[in-house]
């Protein structure tokens, strides 16, 4: 189905930031990195794999305690606002 905006909404995908990552953040994705070529052991599998990663709760209970935002970005609100759409823009809704 196509999607259709009144005619005075402008939606655009913003720019690519134009601020570097964190150094701290960066060193933890080099230090992952190194440890991947190293042992062939992939994180992200490796995780998916724990038995408390596949309870459908464990997710909630992430995202909860560590006061994620699902629908968050790291673009400043003028650029991009992800809470700007309302629950019926939502599949779930």
């Amino acid at each position: 189905y196509p999607l259709i905006f009144p005619e005075d909404v402008d939606i655009r995908i913003p720019s690519e930031p134009n601020t570097s990552c964190p150094s701290k953040l960066e060193k933890k994705f080099e230090e992952y990195y190194k440890k991947f070529k190293k042992t062939g052991v992939d994180q992200n599998v490796r995780i998916q794999e724990l038995k408390d990663f596949r309870n459908p709760c464990m997710y909630e209970k992430m995202i909860s305690h560590l006061g994620i935002d699902e629908i968050g970005t790291n673009f400043p609100q003028e650029l991009y606002d992800p809470h700007w759409w309302g629950k019926e823009s939502y599949y779930e809704e």
